[in-house]
C-alpha cells in the first residue's frame, strides 16, 4: 500500500487530523504526509477545518450520492489532462454537461490552483492545466446536488436520445425516451 493510500485511510478512520498526526501514527516522514494531505485536499477528499491551523476533515465520496457527478467530473478532468488548452465550451461539447456545470467545476479547480487562464479565444477564456496537477480527478461536491444532479441527468438522457435517433437505433432511442419520461415524472 502506498503512503498516499495509508494517509487517506488514516483520515478515513480518524475523520479529522493533521499531517503531523498522520505521519506519527503511520511512521512516515512528515514531508511525505504533508504532500499527500495537500493532494487529498486538492482532490476533494479532505477539507480544512476553519479556525484550526493544519486540521483537515475527511469526506467519504458516496457512489449512490455522487456517482453520476463523479463520473461526469472524471470525464471533464480527463479531457482537460489530454488537451493543451481548452475552453468551457470545449469541455461542454466533449462531456455533454451543461455550460453552468462546467463553469462551476472550472471555478472549483481554478480555486484549487490546478488550472490557469492562459489567454482568450474571442471573448472566451482559454485554460491550461498546471504541470503539478494531480492525475486523480478532483471531486467537487455541491449543496445543490439533488437539483443539479436531476437537471444533469435529464440533459444526459436527452443527449442519449438524440444520439440514438441520429444513428437510427430505435430500440436504444425507446429505452432513452422511457428513462427520460421516468426521470421527468420523478422530478
Amino acid at each position: 500500500m502506498s503512503n498516499r493510500e495509508k494517509v487517506r485511510q488514516y483520515f478515513e478512520n480518524m475523520q479529522i487530523g493533521t499531517a503531523a498526526l498522520a505521519a506519527k501514527a503511520l511512521g512516515i516522514p512528515l514531508r511525505s504526509a504533508s504532500v499527500h494531505v495537500r493532494d487529498l485536499h486538492k482532490q476533494g477528499w479532505l477539507t480544512k477545518r476553519p479556525g484550526c491551523f493544519g486540521m483537515y476533515e475527511y469526506h467519504q465520496l458516496q457512489d449512490h450520492e455522487y456517482g453520476h457527478a463523479v463520473k461526469l467530473q472524471e470525464m471533464i478532468w480527463r479531457a482537460m489532462r489530454h488537451s493543451k488548452t481548452f475552453t468551457v465550451w470545449d469541455l461542454a461539447m466533449f462531456s455533454g454537461a451543461s455550460i453552468e456545470y462546467i463553469r462551476d467545476y472550472m471555478n472549483f479547480i481554478l480555486g484549487k490552483g490546478m488550472i490557469r487562464i492562459s489567454g482568450k479565444k474571442g471573448q472566451r477564456p482559454v485554460y491550461t492545466i498546471k504541470e503539478d496537477a494531480p492525475a486523480l480527478t478532483p471531486v467537487m461536491r455541491s449543496g445543490k446536488s439533488k437539483k443539479e444532479t436531476t437537471r444533469q441527468r435529464l440533459i444526459d438522457l436527452g443527449w442519449e436520445l438524440m444520439r440514438a435517433l441520429w444513428v437510427g437505433d430505435m430500440k436504444k432511442a425507446g429505452s432513452a425516451l422511457d428513462a427520460l419520461e421516468a426521470e421527468l415524472n420523478q422530478s
